[in-house]
C-alpha cells in the first residue's frame, strides 16, 4: 500500500499495520515507504493529540497506573515504598535532572 495522508483513527490503524509489516524492510522501496508512513503517523498524531497544558505529573502517573492496571505496590516495587508514597501523596516534589 502506498503511503497517503491520515485523516482519522481508522486510517491511523491501517498505517500502523503497514508500519508493522514494513518494520524489517527488504528493499529500498520498502525502507522509503516505512519512513513515509512514520512521517505521516507523526504528523497525524501531532494534529490529533492535543495534550492539556500544565499537566500535573502525579496525576499523569496515577492515570498511567490506572490505565495499565498497576497499583501503588507496583510503583513501590520500582521506587521503594517510602518514595512511592511520598510521590503519590505529593510530599516529594518531582524534578527533572
Amino acid at each position: 500500500m502506498e503511503p497517503r495522508p491520515i485523516h482519522d483513527e481508522m486510517e491511523l490503524d491501517i498505517a500502523k499495520v503497514e508500519v508493522a509489516r514494513l518494520w524489517a524492510p527488504g528493499s529500498a522501496d520498502e525502507a522509503r515507504h516505512l519512513e513515509d508512513w512514520a512521517i505521516l503517523i507523526e504528523a497525524y498524531e501531532a494534529r490529533a493529540i492535543n495534550p492539556p497544558e500544565n499537566l500535573d505529573p502525579v496525576s499523569v502517573i496515577a492515570a498511567e497506573m490506572q490505565m495499565n492496571g498497576r497499583s501503588r505496590a507496583d510503583l513501590a516495587a520500582l521506587l521503594g515504598q517510602n518514595r512511592a508514597t511520598e510521590i503519590l501523596n505529593r510530599t516529594r516534589p518531582l524534578t527533572l535532572p
